[in-house]
């Protein structure tokens, strides 16, 4: 069984519903809905280009400033680092903006920011996903996707068995 890794916007049980109803799917359609789960979720994250589930990320940055501007956001729990010791800094965020107490001493990637970046999170209960915690609009984007691609599989390979499609 193929598992919903940490970019996952629903549940298994979410996808099924959406686009199984009141039906019991086979293995090959589980293992089809979990991949299109993963794929289209790791796609939303690469098109808006920032984790939308909360993650863990490190940057560095080069010194010989004061004010930076974090890749991805929103981000919380900010720990930064001018040239490995640690210095004290404000984040805002919302918007990704950090400013340190005093300016970075000039240097080729010798700042670095360790944070918290995302604004949904994942509850998974004995490794299964079982709750996003996450917008509505999200999960809707992510199971019409889904949806989309799971049904548009399934005729192709309708059409492809009938002889309609010709490789």
């Amino acid at each position: 069984m193929i598992s919903l890794n940490e970019k996952a916007l629903v549940t298994y049980a979410q996808a099924r519903e959406y686009v199984l109803p009141d039906q019991e799917p086979s293995k090959d359609q589980e293992r089809t809905l979990r991949m299109l789960i993963n794929g289209v979720s790791a796609a939303f994250e690469d098109i808006i280009q920032r984790p939308i589930i909360k993650r863990r990320v490190e940057e560095q940055q080069d010194g010989g400033l004061q004010k930076y501007f974090l890749r991805y956001y929103p981000a919380e729990n900010l720990t930064v680092t001018v040239e490995g010791r640690p210095i004290k800094a404000t984040l805002y965020g919302d918007s990704g903006i950090v400013v340190l107490e005093e300016p970075a001493p000039k240097g080729r990637q010798n700042v670095k920011f360790i944070y918290t970046a995302g604004f949904g999170e994942q509850v998974r209960k004995n490794g299964e996903l079982v709750e996003v915690k996450i917008g509505y609009d999200w999960q809707m984007y992510c199971l019409q996707a889904i949806n989309y691609f799971f049904n548009k599989d399934l005729a192709h390979f309708a059409r492809a068995a009938e002889g309609a499609v010709s490789y």
